[in-house]
């Protein structure tokens, strides 16, 4: 009979110790499983963070209209023009036209052109002579006259200094 005692409690020991080995485990697992999907998380939001866009950037690269003034019967400003003078206004003006040149489209090139001219001749000398004899289309609206013209066109006015009063504000360096 002791040893039935024993036997019976040795038996519901060991059971009642793999029921607590396995709630011991859940019970270190669900933290486990936050922890790592928090860390997962956390990662991504960094690496995220490190690709941070610039919504002025992103919008302007890809404008439709090149223009400069008044525009259309009511003579307003185009949004090409307002985020070109907020880019133009940065300390980091130069390198963000570089990249504004690099990654957008015609219309978005002549804006970059313009603000690279404004900020270093030179640079604007190197950047723009391979696009002296270019065809591409570039769509301009000057008042209520909507043109497509070559970008080569286009790249002599620049380079004549025609929009040189829209680059007034310069950029202040720290």
């Amino acid at each position: 009979m002791i040893e039935v005692t024993f036997q019976g409690h040795w038996k519901s020991r060991q059971k009642k110790s793999a029921t607590s080995r396995d709630d011991c485990v859940l019970r270190i697992a669900r933290p486990m499983k936050t922890l790592v999907v928090f860390a997962v998380l956390l990662c991504a939001n960094l690496a995220c963070a490190g690709d941070a866009t610039d919504p002025t950037l992103d919008r302007l690269s890809k404008v439709d209209i090149f223009a400069f003034g008044g525009i259309g019967y009511a003579g307003t400003i185009s949004r090409g023009e307002r985020d070109y003078k907020l880019i133009f206004s940065r300390t980091s003006a130069e390198a963000d036209f570089e990249r504004l040149f690099a990654v957008g489209n015609a219309q978005a090139k002549a804006y970059a052109l313009v603000g690279i001219r404004a900020l270093d001749q030179k640079r604007f000398t190197q950047i723009s002579r391979s696009l002296r004899n270019s065809k591409e289309e570039v769509i301009t609206e000057s008042g209520c006259i909507v043109e497509h013209q070559p970008f080569g066109a286009l790249l002599k006015r620049i380079a004549a200094d025609e929009f040189s009063q829209y680059s007034s504000v310069r950029p202040t360096r720290s």
